[in-house]
């Protein structure tokens, strides 16, 4: 009998955040100065421009990630939405994607450390350079931290984000209040590209160099805002996945979209395009010195930050890929020997040192600037994949309780479709392809990579008799809970403010209300009836908007009985009754059901035991 293996919930929203913005936020450390090659003065429109296909997938990841609350990320989602095989190519990209980012950022990492210890360019042993072997000393610190717990590995992510948003923000600051020139700014901004040509783009004759150019900085730009997902990849891990993770994403996509468009356009304020390139290991260095009187100092702390940034970044690496594999193992898209937790640690040690190993190894060889264009080939795949699960989601799991929805969607064919997914989809989708015509490396390397895995992958499943096609993973992944119908039934007279109060401490909005007003009416006569409905229908629709304000799903109906006939209130609200899976009265604490009796209550529960709810109103 197999036996399964459960993580760690020790992650809180701080940490949360910090796994997503530690991922992202180090890109800007790398991307600005590169993006500019391509994009010459227009960078912050190339950023500003990929930012759209970032938000929209990062909203998406924060509505599927509250609800299936899994490590995995974008194959959880596949998996459930599409079938096992697509939940394999989206987490086959991703994995990769995960490794490389281990690698370049610890790289990254050990070359602003370079600026305090420049021993570290000059130095090197059995062929491999002093930053190579920093920085696969770096990876084998991350693997054992990792390995200790989740705790610990988000402690230190937390530790090492917060002084990089604190200074990232002092620097957009002061650079706009005390040095930024506007003039400069609006001089470079109509510089669509570099009118060079370039190494590694892939330009189509007859076509504006310019223009493709920019072409290649918007892929590039892109590249930048990869790594949100990391907030899902530990939700199995999140002690509130429900509450935090939708927090904690969308902090994440405000703070780096903020910075990077920020810091590309102080930059153009601040010094030419050209002067941001020659400076391009280093631009937010070159951003901070601009800054009168305090240019010096912010220039030494801003080179401690990128090093602390880049390693945050790099650990989350090891974080993602080892929960990637540990879920894929787990829904058997690769052997279940890697779905296994260390039962001292409870961290999937086997995932963390095989994969992390391969980051450091990958750390000692040269080139690695050509794979990433692969580094974002595979995320925007898996981005891809994750918007269009978004959309099938809502459609397959309709009634599944969703603790943040994303707002705005379309009927078609009588289904729902959220209209960020349908953008996220397009925009991921076009990036996609752009990258594909203008990365001849990626292009190569990104295929190449997803026919190896699939060819590993059938062979894993023949090997199994499991179907590559089959859908047997995605059964098992469940939304974290369902939406309940709650049947609420009040009286006329019932203080309505104060029973939207009750309601709304006693039931989540993960219950749809069904309220029933009850009106005593002896003999029910026709003239009675219309008067007493109008006036308790004004009062519905007050109580309706006040509680669809707190999030709730509301409907309501009059329901008028007769008390001199013994079984009036069971008989006109049997079907509400059945339908219900919880049943709420009122009482007070000097008449505990009013007119409707003490029988009511007890006939409720003997008919349907379990699904009683009795909340006090108080003295009234």
């Amino acid at each position: 009998m197999e036996k399964k293996a459960a993580l760690k919930r020790e992650v809180g929203l701080l940490g949360s955040f910090a796994m997503g913005y530690a991922d992202v936020g180090a890109d800007v450390y790398i991307a600005l100065g590169v993006v500019a090659l391509y994009a010459g003065g227009a960078a912050p429109l190339a950023f500003a421009f990929a930012a759209i296909a970032y938000v929209f997938t990062g909203l998406a990841y924060a509505e599927l990630a509250s609800t299936y609350p899994y490590a995995g990320g974008a194959q959880v989602y596949s998996m459930r939405a599409l079938n096992d095989f697509w939940g394999f190519v989206a987490g086959w990209a991703l994995l990769f994607d995960y490794t490389v980012d281990i690698a370049l950022f610890a790289l990254a990492s050990a070359g602003y450390m370079s600026f305090f210890f420049p021993q570290l360019l000059s130095i090197s042993f059995c062929g491999v350079n002093g930053l190579s072997l920093f920085a696969f000393f770096i990876v084998l610190f991350l693997i054992i931290v990792n390995i200790v717990g989740i705790r610990e590995s988000s402690a230190l992510n937390i530790a090492l984000v917060i002084p990089d948003v604190m200074l990232e923000g002092a620097i957009l600051l002061l650079g706009f209040a005390l040095a930024f020139n506007f003039n400069s700014f609006i001089s470079q901004i109509y510089q669509i590209g570099n009118p060079a040509i370039l190494l590694d783009v892939g330009y189509v004759n007859s076509c504006n160099i310019n223009l493709q150019n920019f072409i290649y900085a918007l892929t590039l730009a892109m590249m930048s805002y990869v790594g949100i997902e990391s907030i899902a990849q530990a939700a199995e891990e999140t002690r509130r996945p429900d509450r935090w993770i939708p927090k904690a994403t969308k902090f994440s996509i405000l703070a780096v979209a903020v910075f990077a468009i920020g810091l590309s356009i102080l930059a153009n304020g601040l010094m030419s395009w050209k002067e941001l390139v020659a400076n391009m290991n280093k631009p937010l260095v070159a951003i901070a010195s601009k800054i009168p009187f305090l240019g010096k100092v912010l220039s030494i702390v801003t080179a401690f930050t990128g090093f602390i940034i880049t390693l945050a970044s790099a650990n989350t690496g090891v974080v993602g890929v080892s929960r990637v594999v540990f879920s894929m193992g787990k829904f058997k898209l690769l052997p279940g020997w890697f779905y296994h937790v260390n039962r001292r640690f409870r961290t999937p040690t086997r995932t963390i040192i095989t994969f992390g190993m391969l980051g450091a190894l990958m750390c000692l060889f040269q080139g690695l600037e050509q794979t990433a264009g692969m580094y974002a080939f595979g995320a925007l795949l898996s981005y891809i994949l994750v918007n269009i699960s978004l959309i099938k989601l809502r459609s397959i799991d309709r009634d599944a309780y969703r603790p943040w929805k994303l707002p705005g969607s379309i009927k078609i064919r009588g289904r729902e479709c959220p209209l960020a997914g349908i953008m996220g989809t397009m925009t991921t989708l076009i990036m996609w392809i752009l990258l594909l015509i203008f990365h001849p490396s990626a292009r190569l390397l990104g295929v190449a990579w997803i026919l190896f895995g699939i060819s590993l992958y059938a062979l894993f499943r023949r090997m199994m008799k499991m179907p590559i096609m089959g859908k047997l993973g995605g059964k098992d992944i469940l939304p974290g809970g369902f939406h309940l119908d709650a049947l609420i039934v009040v009286k006329e007279g019932d203080p309505l403010d104060l029973v939207a109060d009750k309601i709304v401490e006693s039931l989540d909005n993960r219950f749809r209300l069904n309220f029933s007003m009850l009106i005593e009416i002896p003999g029910a006569k026709a003239e009675d009836i219309m008067r007493y409905r109008e006036e308790s229908m004004k009062s519905l629709r007050w109580l309706e908007n006040k509680l669809k304000e707190e999030g709730y799903y509301v409907r309501y109906n009059i329901v008028i009985v007769d008390p001199l006939k013994e079984g009036s209130i069971m008989e006109n609200l049997r079907e509400e009754l059945d339908r219900a899976d919880v049943i709420v009265l009122f009482s007070t604490r000097r008449r505990r059901f009013g007119l409707m009796g003490e029988a009511l209550p007890e006939a409720l529960s003997e008919r349907y035991p379990g699904k009683i709810m009795i909340i006090t109103l108080g003295e009234i």
